[in-house]
């Protein structure tokens, strides 16, 4: 079982920041996840919305500016606001990453795959999506990327999830933990799917970690995107002795 540090390490330091992902793989994490968002001119760029009010305590969006005025943001910790070409270089030899696209395109989709292009590492990256278009069109590009389908709640798809998988046998699935089922887990433990359940930044996690950790390892899934992945990583370790 996998330890995937959701936004890094976020109840150390600042989520999607290169400290927070430094600190989960310190953590012992094997694989971190972050959020990534399209510029203006396809430069891509790390924060959990497109607005920059939360991280850098500015006004403007991502996707209204380009690289040059991005370049010069900083975020609340005194850090730059970090490109995802700079992190994955800082984080890809180290561990997996897995990248979601918080756009919703198509168009912005092929932009990614343009940045993508050149990297040699593409193996060391799980790209994940809670919309369908931009994951359909990068399995049409190239179908050895590894994409996951993320599902949550209040999604905006009211068809069960397993079907659209059926549909893509190769996608990894990436359901909020707290609605994941044993009946669910049956069919996809069947299909021999890969599965990493990811968990609010606040919510189920925070109220008592240990037996919502205790479920997960019984539901016998892949991995667990936590906020608390040096807390996680112990537990592992001391439960498996």
């Amino acid at each position: 079982m996998k330890v995937i540090g959701h936004r890094g390490a976020p109840t150390e330091a600042l989520e999607n920041s290169l400290e927070s992902f430094q600190k989960a793989i310190q953590a012992g994490a094997s694989m971190v996840e972050l959020d990534t968002w399209c510029a203006k001119d396809g430069t891509f760029w790390i924060s959990h919305d497109d607005s920059l009010k939360k991280s850098c305590a500015r006004e403007e969006r991502i996707s209204s500016l380009t690289e040059k005025e991005l370049k010069t943001f900083k975020l609340v910790n005194g850090e730059n606001l970090p490109s995802l070409g700079f992190c994955l270089e800082k984080l890809a030899p180290f561990l997996v990453v897995n990248v979601e696209l918080k756009d919703k395109t198509k168009e912005k989709a092929k932009k990614f795959f343009d940045f993508l292009s050149p990297i040699s590492y593409k193996d060391r990256l799980v790209i994940s999506c809670f919309h369908l278009a931009p994951l359909e069109t990068l399995e049409l590009l190239n179908d050895k990327m590894q994409l996951a389908l993320l599902w949550e709640e209040n999604n905006s798809y009211k068809k069960n999830p397993l079907l659209y998988l059926q549909e893509h046998k190769k996608w990894f699935f990436h359901p909020q933990a707290d609605i994941l089922t044993y009946e669910m887990l049956s069919k996809l433990h069947a299909e021999e799917r890969v599965i990493y359940p990811w968990v609010s930044r606040l919510g189920v996690e925070d109220k008592n970690r240990e037996k919502f950790w205790e479920v997960m390892y019984a539901m016998n899934v892949h991995g667990l995107c936590t906020n608390y992945p040096r807390e996680f990583f112990t537990w592992l370790k001391n439960k498996r002795g």
